[in-house]
């Protein structure tokens, strides 16, 4: 009497083909796609690999796939280990783990905070290269503003841009309102109101002056008017500019003063 003995088929394990190669990135990165097609393979050609994935370190990534791709995903810096698993359905498995690491960013450790102490811009970074820029001038560069701190001459908005190793980094823009002053020998004795000025403004004088010559400078320092005023104690001027900073100098020919004002 003879006997066949049917036997089941021995379920081939799935294998690693070609592990995944460990993964850099720079903080920013945001996300990056990698393929599994070619890194496990099975004997058995009519299984269907599955796959699922984890990541050691959610804080760093976080990772995901679907239709044979991996899909990484930024958190923060660090490395995690990233174990992905095919299974063929038949009670065979098998993993491949590797690394991904994310660099932080040296450009953005750039403190690019500026503080403003009177008229005064300080960049908190230091021992990098500083270049202040007008805000309201389309960012172009301020002239010889290469110090960490920045004194304008005008009030508006300005930024710092910091260099060093490669990053480029700009500051918010800040807003400053120089505060406005007189200079020469009436410091004490004159009076200039309202100001900041918006249609006109007065200058009391200390006494009553045959001659007074008054100059209307822009901020760049260019004549706009100029004006005689005979046995003045008091001027009114219509200021008829746009707003900004102006020069108002003021000559009696033995007394000069020069008075600084903003128009809004």
């Amino acid at each position: 009497q003879s006997y066949v003995i049917f036997g089941r088929k021995t379920n081939a394990v799935p294998v690693v083909n070609t592990s995944i190669e460990d993964q850099e990135f720079t903080e920013g990165f945001g996300t990056s796609t990698i393929s599994v097609e070619g890194v496990f393979t099975d004997a058995d050609e009519e299984d269907m690999l599955t796959f699922s994935i984890t990541s050691s370190e959610e804080s760093v990534v976080t990772v995901a796939i679907a239709e044979g791709t991996i899909t990484l995903t930024e958190v923060g810096v660090g490395t995690s280990t990233i174990t992905v698993t095919a299974d063929d359905g038949n009670g065979g498995s098998i993993t491949d783990q590797f690394t991904v690491t994310v660099n932080a960013d040296p450009c953005l450790l750039i403190d690019a905070t500026v503080t403003l102490e009177g008229e005064t811009l300080t960049a908190s970074e230091t021992g990098v290269s500083y270049q202040w820029l007008d805000c309201d001038n389309g960012n172009t560069s301020v002239e010889g503003a290469t110090e960490q701190s920045f004194t304008p001459e005008t009030s508006g908005n300005y930024a710092v841009q910091l260099s060093a190793e490669g990053c480029v980094v700009l500051s918010d823009c800040v807003e400053i309102d120089i505060i406005l002053s007189i200079e020469g020998g009436w410091v004490s004795d004159i009076k200039l109101y309202p100001n900041p000025v918006r249609d006109r403004f007065s200058i009391v004088l200390d006494q009553t002056y045959t001659d007074v010559t008054l100059r209307l400078r822009d901020s760049r320092g260019v004549l706009l008017e100029e004006k005689d005023y005979r046995d003045s104690s008091t001027i009114e001027y219509e200021l008829k500019a746009r707003p900004g900073i102006y020069f108002v100098e003021l000559n009696t020919g033995d007394k000069m003063a020069n008075i600084t004002i903003k128009k809004d």
